[in-house]
């Protein structure tokens, strides 16, 4: 596998997670039917301790989600977002590979000889 195939590779597999964010109900689907339950596991929370809170810290109510939205936003779509986030880091650290080639080409060029 060459590098520029390599890129091409990166860049395609970023835009097919990209398309996969808005299909979490697809997923959700098909993993209704491989566990055959469609219930979510209700996590506990931690009550906070008063006394080390400011007076005004967290006043405003959490939005009541239904678990499966809960899981959505604060499971998948962070997995996903970070997958692309990380993907195109990866891909900026290829940026310059096109003028190293030509860079490395044009030495390639010159013999031992004419240094």
């Amino acid at each position: 596998m060459t590098l520029e195939s390599a890129m091409h590779a990166l860049k395609s597999l970023k835009l097919f997670v990209e398309f996969k964010r808005d299909e979490f109900e697809k997923y959700e689907e098909a993993a209704k039917g491989i566990s055959s339950t469609d219930h979510y596991v209700q996590s506990r929370t931690r009550t906070r301790n008063v006394r080390l809170d400011p007076l005004d810290y967290m006043k405003a109510q959490d939005a009541n989600l239904l678990r499966k939205d809960k899981f959505k936003v604060s499971g998948f779509i962070p997995v996903i977002d970070q997958l692309c986030v990380s993907l195109t880091e990866r891909l900026h650290a290829y940026d310059d590979v096109p003028t190293f080639k030509i860079w490395m080409d044009a030495v390639s060029l010159y013999t031992a000889a004419e240094f």
